[in-house]
């Protein structure tokens, strides 16, 4: 399909172009007509195919119809569409996007989170204006019961990741919402849900926010990995991992130097692992080996994560070492490759920790082929395994023999030690 064919203002058009989007995602064609017929709706997509712009755009586009036919007009710390994310860098991510978006266009974007001083972002909101108001639940939640936003304009209501928005507990915050004085019911307002996974519980959830006659658009699984993700597994043991990882890296570097002896470089990589203090050793030790590496983890301001972010893309480092923070949503169009160095914790559930990985597989291959290299310790990781199976059968990927032999509980041959030879395999 062509952008054309959705009728968009022409001013958004231009920053579609702007924003080098060819054409149409596919969650993009199947959601564009419903949303813009006023349908509420859940959407699920695999990680990296473009939900954001999903919602964004005809948001946008309507907002600007409406104010030129004289049916919408801006008021102060009031929105006509609410995106509620769960986290600061997510809200951050699809505020820019939505900036971007909507320049020129007339439609004022606001953001509102924690980590932000509560009467600086109330006159930042009141400034800039909030046509559309990206958040968290908790810093919206304050708002909108303190009276400080009111919400009787909000037309469109949009949960962005409403899976992790459920893990993270904030239910009770969301109902809280749900109760302020004036707030705007089902019948009387569009509801959007979007997530990259959507299990039981989302589904059932969201029959609480939306109406009953919602549609669901889904692509293919309901857990999926993005099909333009080259997946790669290791069988590497816990106490090799770190040497493995150091000599991947080695090897890549002399690979691209017999290519380009005088700019070859590895290829822009995060590093996921599973505790902070991992992060640290993990960082501190490719550095010593001059591999240009900063870390991303919880235990950082929301600015040194986002000027370590910046940095990343800016190509001021190659690597990015991180735990689960950076699993969802940050927006890294030219990162090249991840490398789960360690598999998402099994004591989320196989499910949760499936999910996970999917998320994190998804930082990459968004806007052209990825890379997503795994080191699977057979003892720690067998957990897992026939979910791997299924997500390389399903992407027409090949399954490495050990693996399949894992799931079918024969025994494994060899001595668990990788080789130069399997790990170029994988460049």
């Amino acid at each position: 399909m062509r952008w054309s064919e959705f009728e968009f203002e022409p001013a958004l058009l231009t920053n579609i172009q702007k924003a080098n989007y060819t054409v149409p995602r596919k969650i993009q064609s199947l959601t564009f007509p419903l949303i813009k017929a006023g349908h509420d709706l859940k959407g699920h997509a695999e990680t990296g195919s473009g939900k954001s712009a999903a919602f964004l755009l005809p948001i946008i586009d309507a907002v600007m119809k409406l104010k030129k036919g004289g049916h919408y007009k801006s008021r102060r710390c009031c929105p006509f569409a609410l995106i509620v994310e769960p986290t600061r860098e997510l809200t951050v991510q699809v505020y820019d996007q939505a900036r971007k978006l909507a320049e020129e266009c007339d439609v004022s974007v606001s953001r509102a989170y924690g980590m932000f001083l509560r009467h600086v972002n109330l006159r930042q909101i009141s400034t800039d204006g909030c046509d559309i108001l990206v958040g968290t639940p908790g810093r919206l939640c304050d708002f909108f019961q303190s009276k400080n936003l009111l919400c009787d304009q909000i037309k469109v209501l949009v949960f962005d990741e409403a899976d992790q928005l459920l893990e993270d507990g904030f239910q009770a915050v969301l109902r809280q919402l749900n109760n302020v004085n004036n707030w705007p019911q089902p019948e009387n307002r569009q509801t959007l849900l979007f997530s990259a996974t959507f299990p039981l519980v989302v589904q059932n959830w969201a029959d609480e926010w939306l109406r009953k006659d919602s549609m669901m658009v889904s692509n293919k699984r309901l857990v999926a990995a993005n099909s333009r993700i080259k997946q790669k597994f290791l069988m590497v043991p816990n106490t090799a991992k770190k040497d493995v990882l150091l000599r991947l890296f080695q090897l890549e570097l002399q690979t691209a130097k017999k290519r380009d002896p005088v700019n070859g470089k590895i290829r822009n990589t995060m590093v996921f692992v599973n505790t902070k203090r991992d992060a640290d050793v993990v960082s501190t030790y490719l550095n010593q080996f001059d591999f240009n590496t900063t870390t991303i983890n919880g235990n950082r301001p929301q600015e040194m994560r986002e000027k370590a972010l910046s940095d990343f893309r800016a190509g001021v480092y190659q690597i990015v070492v991180t735990t689960d923070v950076c699993a969802r949503g940050h927006d890294l169009k030219d990162l090249d490759h991840v490398i789960n160095m360690d598999l998402p914790a099994s004591g989320e559930g196989i499910d949760d920790s499936f999910t996970t990985y999917v998320h994190r597989i998804g930082r990459t291959g968004r806007l052209q082929q990825g890379s997503a290299t795994t080191f699977f310790d057979i003892q720690a990781d067998a957990t897992m395994a026939e979910g791997f199976v299924q997500s390389l059968q399903e992407a027409t990927q090949p399954v490495p023999d050990w693996l399949n032999k894992l799931v079918a509980r024969e025994p494994i041959a060899g001595s668990g030690q990788v080789t130069d030879e399997e790990l170029l395999g994988i460049l």
